[in-house]
């Protein structure tokens, strides 16, 4: 109820502050055009009089007085006459329609009564000029015609600004009840997403152009992909973590058992102790696996980077490990002459070439030979692990990456099915690339770098 209220307050603010915007632009024209037509009704005026006045002039010029007299008397009697005022020399008022005392020369406003007052006060606006013989004509045009004319402006302003409020309301409240509706729609899906349904998505208006609300759909169904996945991930792992220690607590249950057993010799009770122990630093490096991962992946681990030989941080590797390979029945070599230089952490890259290098000897039977090579392609810095043992089927690659995925459905084989992954973690936090190929035989697994800093020391 509360998101309905919010919702539909939401659309209300949105449709009053478009209508506010309308009116306010209504307005804005309104004055302008009120005062722009009002001047430009009056100018037209004061130009007919102007011209009025020149004609009279010339008139008594080519008439006289008297012929004055009879030009504005006829033209007085015509609809849509001006006013006139003529005063002769010797002050007697020959014409007067203006019903006004006698005005002063130029322009002039003036209050008049129109034929007897019937009508009330008009505004005139007056011309007042001497003529050559001593006489004072006035020629007056009505303002009221500007008047209506503004009347006219503002009423039509006034229905037209109401339609158009009216259809800009219905417009507003339509696009953003559109708007809204998509945006509840995207909602809804976040919170079905919440209550267990990990398929919903936030649907597109299924327009050929993207707008801001697809935009925010487009993220959110990102974000929820990456939620489902990570949820999948926590049920995969939860379910690994379960199975990889329940084998070792079985053992270590076994082996307590066995020392409590009365009927058990010492040299039994002191196996079932080393065994026990065992189980225990079997259950230590599983859960000190999954720290390591964690602190990978959430970017708690040491993660200064520098500029370090990978060729020699490789070859020292090789070597630290070299023994323990040779006495587990396999054969290392490895081509890490030329010094090549890459930005990284070293201690994260130590720990995935170790990493590759224990998953290496642990995953394939004796006899089998392990070669680890560092070399240049292009601008690119490799890093090869190498063996020519059983391998992984390419359909398994990618899923050999996730946490605790093992080839072995068994969950028997030694380890914790975390290597991979905390390689994987580890090039993610380098930019690197990270490719399980076919070694023909065996498997290769590539690390590439982006370009080095230098080639030589």
């Amino acid at each position: 109820m509360a998101t309905e209220t919010l919702r539909l307050s939401t659309g209300a603010r949105l449709s009053a502050i478009f209508a506010a915007l309308l009116v306010g632009a209504f307005l804005m024209a309104g004055t302008i055009t009120f005062f722009a037509t009002a001047r430009t009704v009056e100018n037209a005026i004061r130009e007919r009089i102007a011209l009025e006045m020149q004609a009279m002039e010339f008139e008594i010029g080519a008439e006289g007085f008297a012929g004055l007299v009879e030009a504005i008397r006829s033209r007085a009697n015509q609809p849509g006459a001006l006013g006139y005022r003529l005063e002769s020399h010797d002050g007697s008022i020959e014409i007067d329609n203006l019903r006004h005392s006698r005005p002063q020369p130029g322009w002039t406003r003036v209050e008049a009564g129109a034929d007897g007052e019937q009508h009330g006060a008009q505004t005139l606006l007056v011309l007042s000029r001497l003529l050559p013989d001593g006489s004072l004509l006035s020629i007056a045009g009505n303002l009221q015609q500007a008047e209506a004319v503004r009347r006219a402006v503002l009423l039509a302003l006034g229905w037209s600004g109401a339609l158009a409020l009216l259809i800009g309301l219905g417009a507003a409240a339509f696009v953003t009840r559109r708007a809204l509706a998509r945006m509840a729609a995207v909602a809804d899906a976040v919170r079905r997403f919440a209550a267990g349904d990990h398929a919903v998505r936030a649907a597109h208006a299924g327009t050929r152009a993207p707008d801001d609300i697809d935009a925010i759909a487009d993220g959110v169904n990102s974000m929820l992909d990456s939620v489902a996945t990570l949820a999948a991930s926590v049920r995969r792992v939860s379910v690994a973590v379960a199975h990889d220690l329940r084998t070792p607590l079985s053992h270590m249950r076994q082996q307590l058992e066995t020392v409590g057993d009365p009927d058990a010799s010492g040299a039994e009770r002191e196996a079932a102790v080393s065994g026990a122990q065992t189980a225990i630093d079997d259950v230590m490096r599983t859960f000190d696996a999954i720290l390591s991962l964690s602190e990978i992946e959430s970017g708690t681990a040491p993660n200064s980077f520098e500029t370090l030989d990978l060729a020699l941080l490789a070859a020292t590797i090789a070597n630290a490990y070299s023994a323990d390979i040779e006495a587990g029945g396999r054969r290392l070599f490895s081509c890490t002459a030329t010094p090549l230089r890459v930005q990284g952490n070293r201690y994260l890259l130590a720990r995935a070439i170790a990493n590759l290098l224990e998953n290496a000897a642990r995953h394939t039977p004796t006899g089998t030979d392990i070669g680890i090579e560092v070399f240049a392609h292009g601008a690119t810095v490799c890093l090869s692990v190498a063996d020519n043992g059983p391998g992984i089927p390419e359909s398994e690659r990618e899923r050999a990456l996730e946490p605790f995925y093992r080839l072995d459905r068994s969950r028997g084989s030694t380890g914790s099915g975390l290597g991979l992954a905390i390689v994987a973690a580890i090039a993610r936090q380098h930019r690197a690339t990270l490719v399980l190929d076919d070694a023909h035989p065996g498997l290769r697994v590539m690390l590439g770098f982006g370009a080095r800093p230098s080639v030589t020391s």
